[in-house]
């Protein structure tokens, strides 16, 4: 079970997933892809600026703002809101929305595109066309070391 060296458990989880497991972390870090989290701590590695997933913790928004940021960023839980996907990486803890300090998520994907081969391993596609960058592990797509842009 891998848990994230640069992301605390409540960054990537709504206020009621954090207060019901807070006392048993390690069940927390078991609703999320190993290699999701291996993804999250390597773009914070790569950039080497703060990224913010949720932030209710940090004295943010603790309302649940979609595309806004704020509490449905990381996983996800029922009920969906409106425009949420039932079929998403975001239920499965295989995906998440994320917000660099100083960088467009444009700037972000093209990044990520022009080193993919040190990220195509942990990330499998990146929404395109959306203020945030979305990074998730969906099997998509027949070769492995691409790293493929979807609609939102």
């Amino acid at each position: 079970m891998y848990q994230c060296k640069h992301f605390r458990p409540e960054e990537l989880v709504p206020p009621e997933v954090f207060e019901e497991l807070k006392n048993d972390l390690w069940r927390l870090w078991m609703q999320f892809d190993d290699f999701f989290l291996m993804g999250l701590d390597l773009v914070r590695e790569h950039f080497g600026v703060p990224i913010t997933i949720n932030d209710y913790a940090f004295g943010g928004h603790t309302r649940q703002r979609v595309h806004e940021v704020w509490t449905r960023c990381g996983l996800r839980t029922y009920p969906l809101l409106s425009g949420e996907s039932k079929w998403g990486m975001h239920q499965k803890g295989k995906g998440g929305d994320l917000h660099l300090k100083g960088v467009t998520a444009e700037q972000a994907r093209q990044e990520i595109l022009k080193n993919k081969e040190k990220f195509c391993r942990l990330i499998r596609r990146m929404e395109k066309d959306v203020p945030w960058l979305h990074v998730d592990r969906g099997n998509y797509g027949d070769d492995p070391k691409m790293i493929y842009l979807i609609g939102p």
